[in-house]
């Protein structure tokens, strides 16, 4: 149990603008990447989380409010970065050692004074992606408790196949096994020729499924070797786990049946026919997608708190307990692992023009808004339908 779920997180917010990527120190050339966010004018120490003013109702949220923006508007993610500070700032990123004691200074006044070769800047698509990866973790959390397995299959495939993430090598950082599957798909789709990309064009499926039976090729390559003798490093070392193994037969009896058409940057995932209407439902033994989809929301969670962690830090000579949180997009996260607890669910918004969320509780079991706003929103559609009807 955790009994005292605070934690403290600063910010440095500024004035931001859209720029074209040639303008910034990023190298992207796909026209996916082709903005970022630059900021123009640094502004203050914002203090986003606080241990004494614990987050607790649901308009309070700084994630819920993220989970909330409509990438489409991109004044809304200037907005939030704007107030907020960006979700990767370089300047608390730089701000790893315990160089502020030397200075005499806070930690938190430190950082705003690290020098940067350029001003901070964050790729716009990756704050896009962001947005879509936290909507979806909530989304999954609550298609579980819902049993909604449609959803739960497209949000899997989501994090599975997506190929426009952001991995600098083969052998990039990846604490779980969710993440590395994609990687390695990633990995074997640029090996094999499929530009990555070129999510729109193509045999999507015919990657995935060529991609699987790759598993299976490289465990048997392995069993031969080893029978006679010779020593042989497998490449996709996960397939051993059982996440992997419930993941390749998953899409495997999903792809015996329709077609993977595509998986978009931004969260929309196509088949051939809607999966409602497959037989698959009937054959899928629902313990087990059940298991998977609680493998992949726990993955989720741990690939973006895998760096936050306990610590001791100095301040005015005193030593004080508090966690290591590098970026505003941990401390997001960081938030939510607090919100996640026995009694409590994480529910979306039942208004369909709202992405937002809200926390229900046994104590508000009628509860199916994230607002006051949203419920009369609703109530008055309702109204205008049934004078329309009279």
């Amino acid at each position: 149990m955790v009994s005292n779920p605070g934690f403290s997180f600063t910010n440095i917010n500024g004035k931001y603008k859209i720029v074209p990527i040639e303008k910034t120190d990023f190298h992207d050339v796909d026209p996916l990447y082709s903005e970022a966010i630059v900021c123009d004018e640094v502004g203050d120490l914002v203090t986003i989380y606080s241990e004494d003013k614990i987050v607790t109702k649901d308009s309070d949220s700084i994630a819920f409010k993220f989970a909330k923006i409509n990438i489409s508007h991109n004044n809304e993610i200037l907005d939030f970065c704007s107030r907020y500070g960006l979700i990767m700032s370089e300047l608390n990123f730089a701000n790893f050692r315990n160089d502020y004691l030397f200075f005499e200074s806070k930690k938190d006044e430190f950082t705003k004074r690290i020098p940067l070769v350029h001003k901070e800047q964050d790729r716009l698509t990756d704050i896009k992606k962001s947005i879509i990866a936290m909507r979806y973790t909530l989304s999954l959390s609550e298609a579980i408790n819902n049993r909604d397995f449609e959803t739960i299959i497209k949000i899997i495939t989501y994090f599975c196949f997506d190929l426009t993430n952001h991995f600098s090598s083969p052998d990039a950082l990846c604490a779980t096994e969710l993440y590395r599957f994609n990687r390695d798909f990633r990995c074997y789709c640029d090996e094999c020729g499929y530009e990555a990309f070129n999510y729109q064009e193509g045999n999507f499926t015919l990657a995935v499924t060529s991609f699987l039976s790759e598993l299976e090729r490289d465990e048997f390559i392995e069993n031969l070797w080893h029978a006679n003798g010779q020593p042989y490093r497998r490449r996709h070392i996960d397939y051993d786990f059982t996440e992997w193994r419930h993941i390749k037969g998953l899409f495997e009896d999903i792809l015996s049946q329709t077609k993977l058409i595509t998986v978009e940057p931004f969260g929309e995932v196509k088949f051939s026919k809607p999966l409602s209407e497959i037989t698959i439902f009937k054959q899928l033994q629902e313990k087990n997608l059940l298991n998977l989809a609680k493998a992949v929301l726990s993955d989720l969670f741990k690939e973006k708190l895998h760096t936050v962690y306990p610590e001791i830090q100095i301040e005015n000579g005193k030593q004080v307990a508090s966690w290591r949180i590098p970026t505003l997009l941990d401390a997001m996260y960081l938030e939510l692992f607090f919100r996640f607890s026995p009694t409590g669910q994480v529910k979306r918004c039942a208004d369909p023009s709202c992405d937002g969320f809200f926390t229900w509780t046994p104590s508000r079991p009628t509860q199916k808004y994230c607002c006051n706003e949203c419920a009369l929103c609703v109530a008055k559609r309702e109204q205008r339908k049934r004078e329309k009807l009279k």
